[in-house]
């Protein structure tokens, strides 16, 4: 199979799952829904219209690229991704990310400019797989991914009981975190490709089973994400011998490319350890990082709630609760954003309902057990 083919069935590869991904999160992309919108810039919640016509382009774009790779459809693809993801924080989910970077790849090196830019766009590519496995892994050295995640993840596959009955299965648990980061370094090396392929394909195969209705019918959004991944895997990686980082060895341009294109993807995740890059963003993964949000509502104010948000209320003795995590799942079909800049939007969309000057928010940080509890002020108008 030629490098061109390659890319032409990896543009396919991502625009198909993609929309489907969009299609399985479709309410998330609608500009009038029941959860919250948390747009950048406040002036951008009146511009409805645009909203709708960017979406619209958006699975045109995608439809089209799968019919014929074109660079006008992927730019319009990065166009209308950047546009929508401004309008809601929301949108910036990991695979939207993975696309959107991909896509940005597609227009910078496209099919059309000859045999070394083609390949280029390869090189790129891998350099954005391996960092997104090493990262993954990265992120899951802590002791909530142990404590949340495999400690569900065995649960379903084997009884809440089976990590007592067997120990050998916790040492499975600290092992992960090393065969994603083993994944990706042998990436990097043509030798042991083909194995770190195979890992990987069997890893998100496992990843879907957990996933799927059989399991924990959980999180469904990702399953064309896995699917994408393994295919994209295979074409990218397989049978190439090209040094990942012979990219270097290019004209001034691509150069300047690759070093933004790699602090981007190596550096900037470092800033998610101190709380100045987004958790996603670094490739945190299932790490049983994220902080959760519940909303508190004086019991006055609850009457006040559409019917829709007062389905997620549960009552407490001094307050009724929301919980804005579950409350997104179950509408959105997606995990919430949870970042505090993303938390703080949501808190002022209650202000409309809260007539006492404030709202709170119990917020559960995943580095340490218990809760902190935040209270956000009004404006005065409200």
């Amino acid at each position: 199979m030629e490098k061109f083919n390659r890319i032409n069935y990896a543009i396919r590869v991502a625009s198909l799952f993609y929309l489907l991904g969009l299609l399985m999160s479709f309410k998330l992309w609608l500009p009038v829904r029941g959860f919250p919108k948390t747009p950048v810039f406040y002036v951008l919640k009146e511009l409805l219209f645009v909203e709708y016509i960017c979406f619209v382009l958006l699975l045109v774009a995608l439809f089209l690229n799968i019919l014929k790779p074109r660079k006008l459809f992927s730019i319009g693809i990065v166009l209308s991704t950047l546009w929508l993801v401004l309008f809601d924080q929301l949108r910036l989910q990991p695979w939207v990310y993975m696309y959107f970077v991909f896509f940005v790849v597609f227009v910078v090196f496209h099919l059309d400019e000859g045999h070394k830019r083609k390949n280029n766009s390869f090189l790129f590519l891998r350099i954005f797989i391996i960092g997104q496995y090493i990262w993954a892994g990265i992120h899951k050295f802590n002791t909530a991914f142990i404590e949340k995640i495999y400690f569900n993840m065995v649960g379903y596959f084997l009884g809440n009981d089976a990590l007592t009955e067997f120990p050998v299965l916790m040492d499975i648990g600290y092992a992960i975190p090393f065969l994603e980061i083993s994944i990706g370094l042998s990436l990097f090396l043509p030798k042991f490709r083909t194995y770190a392929l195979v890992f990987a394909t069997i890893m998100h195969c496992f990843i879907l089973l957990y996933l799927s209705p059989f399991v924990s019918n959980w999180n469904s959004v990702v399953y064309p994400w896995n699917i994408a991944m393994i295919a994209l895997n295979w074409l990218v990686f397989y049978k190439q011998e090209d040094a990942v980082f012979a990219v270097f060895s290019s004209r001034l341009r691509t150069k300047v490319f690759a070093v933004s294109f790699i602090v981007l993807v190596y550096c900037l995740p470092v800033l998610s350890f101190f709380g100045y890059w987004d958790q996603y963003l670094s490739f945190s993964l299932y790490s049983g990082k994220m902080d959760k949000m519940i909303v508190l509502m004086d019991k006055k104010v609850t009457n006040n709630l559409s019917e829709t948000v007062q389905q997620y209320c549960v009552s407490e003795k001094k307050y009724d609760k929301i919980n804005i995590n579950d409350w997104c799942y179950k509408e959105l079909n997606i995990p919430i954003v949870a970042e505090r800049r993303v938390f703080k939007k949501l808190a002022a969309k209650f202000c409309y309902y809260q007539k006492y000057g404030k709202v709170s928010i119990r917020e559960y940080p995943w580095q340490k057990k218990g809760e902190n509890y935040i209270s956000f002020k009004c404006p005065t108008e409200n």
